[in-house]
């Protein structure tokens, strides 16, 4: 335009409102801006209009990519993560990348269908659990009333029990005032220690009952034949032990009364086979296979104290005799039982058959033999010998006893009776008593 020199009006007119950045960079040059014109001006605002506009279409671009790719899909895992600790099982994000972030979506989904799996199989058995609960509840309900029903049945059964006790208990106490006040009667009908003492102030009697009262029983009476007076002791042993046995003994003990008031009866055996008949008409004794074959073993002495002869017989049950050596020496009796002690025991044994029905009955032997002052005499029922005891649980057994007989014959009776009794306890020990005892020393 042929300007030379440009004024400030020139600079106004070219650069306007633009002169003050112009004073502000301090351009002093404008030489270089001879090429700048209003075309090039409006095409460089228009350039920089057109750079900011791409600059805030792109930065808009960037800005969606990002939600799109990065904060959507965070906020979608977060609210999912949030729901599943809320307790909402079966969340799942889209996996939309390969990167970092659709990795930990997939890592997500993963642990989500492990939790949903447990969380269903948790589900499954708590459902198995609640029905094994009903099911276990319904039987133990059932269990409760049956043990209901039960309790109301045994409350019946003890309260019938109680009454059957009680009954029972009164029953017993009624059986056993009767056995002992049958035992009373019975221990009135033996003869009483005084009457013993009185005719045989040396003798010791052992008598223990099994049970409250004893089949075994001992008789002591006195007879006068011509205006000789006779002693008979009968040791007895009847059929079984307690009630029964005590029956016949009170049996037993009547028929001897009556016997001995015969004065036809003239010795032990004849007293012996008459006893026999009397039983078993007592006892309604036809020799009948099915028939009770109820009796008693029985030792017979009739003694003259005068003269000291007595008379021996025996059903089953022996007397044995001890005396001195050369009293022995005159017995005819071969049973000698010998020892270091000078005394020697005699045996005279009964005849093999009880008193009652028996199948080889035949008549009793009667013995005759002489006894000297200082004699001891012993009848004895079975118990005694067949007790069960010793360290083997074995019985007694009567050579036992007939050795211990003669080592204890130097004692005073009733230090017999008492060491007798001592080693019966100390061979049962804790042993049951198996029979009646009864046993008789005199000492002439």
């Amino acid at each position: 335009m042929d300007i030379e020199t440009i004024t400030t009006e020139h600079e106004q007119i070219l650069i306007g409102k633009y002169l003050e950045i112009q004073n502000y960079f301090l351009v002093k040059d404008y030489e270089s801006l001879n090429y700048i014109n209003a075309i090039d001006t409006v095409l460089l605002m228009i350039g920089i209009s057109v750079s900011l506009f791409v600059i805030i279409i792109y930065l808009l671009f960037v800005t969606k990519w990002t939600a799109k790719s990065i904060i959507y899909p965070i906020k979608e895992l977060l609210k999912n993560i949030q729901a599943t600790t809320n307790g909402k099982i079966g969340n799942y994000g889209v996996v939309r990348t390969n990167d970092e972030i659709g990795l930990l979506t997939e890592g997500y989904n993963k642990m989500s269908e492990t939790l949903k799996a447990n969380f269903d199989e948790i589900t499954d058995m708590n459902k198995n659990l609640e029905k094994k609960v009903i099911e276990r509840t319904a039987e133990i309900t059932q269990q409760k009333e049956e043990i209901e029903s039960q309790k109301d049945e045994i409350e019946t059964q003890k309260d019938e029990i109680e009454q059957q006790r009680d009954v029972a208990f009164k029953q017993h106490k009624d059986i056993t005032d009767s056995i002992l006040y049958a035992k009373r009667i019975q221990d009135a009908i033996l003869p009483s220690i005084n009457t013993f003492n009185n005719i045989f102030p040396n003798n010791f009697i052992i008598f223990k009952p099994r049970d409250i009262v004893s089949g075994d029983f001992y008789w002591l009476n006195k007879i006068n034949r011509n205006n000789t007076p006779y002693y008979i002791i009968a040791v007895a042993d009847c059929t079984g032990h307690g009630v029964p046995g005590a029956f016949m003994s009170m049996l037993g003990t009547s028929l001897l009364n009556e016997i001995t008031i015969r004065t036809d009866i003239k010795n032990a055996a004849q007293l012996l086979d008459v006893l026999r008949e009397k039983v078993k008409q007592s006892l309604s004794q036809t020799g009948k296979m099915d028939e009770a074959k109820d009796g008693m073993d029985i030792a017979i002495s009739v003694i003259n104290l005068d003269n000291l002869q007595l008379q021996f017989a025996g059903a089953n049950n022996p007397l044995y005799i001890i005396r001195n050596e050369k009293e022995m020496e005159k017995s005819q009796t071969p049973k000698i039982l010998k020892s270091q002690n000078p005394k020697k025991l005699q045996v005279i044994k009964g005849d093999r058959q009880p008193i009652g029905i028996y199948i080889k009955e035949r008549p009793f032997t009667n013995h005759q033999i002489q006894l000297e002052k200082g004699n001891q005499i012993y009848m004895l029922t079975d118990g005694y010998v067949d007790q069960i005891g010793g360290p083997n649980r074995k019985k007694f057994m009567t050579k036992n006893f007939k050795k211990y007989l003669l080592q204890i014959s130097n004692n005073t009776m009733q230090e017999q009776k008492e060491i007798l009794t001592e080693k019966f306890e100390e061979w049962k020990g804790d042993n049951m008593q198996l029979d009646d005892i009864l046993m008789i020393g005199i000492k002439l």
